[in-house]
């Protein structure tokens, strides 16, 4: 499956191949980071107008998580490159859960088919950056 290659965590002579794990690890801190700073940057901005579009702040939510994950896909496909669907989705699944675990902190979340629209954006556009990542002339090389 995907070219003969599927997730082999263990490399050839059985050891754990720590550069996916650690292209996912960055794909994931890149991603949030990114995340973040839109929601952060958006926040100050209904601060400072003093108006808070209530009907469309979770559509704007849900492309801030659409942008940090195709980055985030983006980046762990051009530091692993190779099989850029596997690590972009691994860095979808990986984000999802850190929404989904932020948000059952909360008292106000509730899992809908909101959620579900979340999963599957955040999920395609990470494997699209992932694929994009590994096809990208210039790598990011990380010793």
């Amino acid at each position: 499956m995907f070219g003969g290659y599927f997730l082999q965590v263990k490399n050839s002579f059985g050891k754990i191949d720590k550069s996916l794990i650690r292209s996912v690890g960055f794909g994931v801190i890149i991603g949030s980071f990114i995340i973040a700073l839109l929601l952060f940057l958006c926040t100050l901005l209904f601060v400072i107008s003093g108006k808070y579009p209530e009907t469309i702040i979770e559509y704007i939510a849900l492309v801030f998580l659409a942008i940090g994950g195709f980055i985030g896909g983006n980046v762990a496909g051009r530091i692993y490159k190779k099989s850029g669907i596997v690590t972009g989705g691994i860095v979808g699944l990986i984000l999802f859960i850190i929404i989904i675990l932020s948000g059952l902190s909360s008292n106000f979340f509730s899992i809908s088919i909101f959620t579900l629209y979340k999963f599957i954006i955040l999920l395609g556009l990470s494997v699209l950056g992932g694929v994009v990542g590994v096809n990208k002339k210039d790598k990011i090389r990380i010793k």
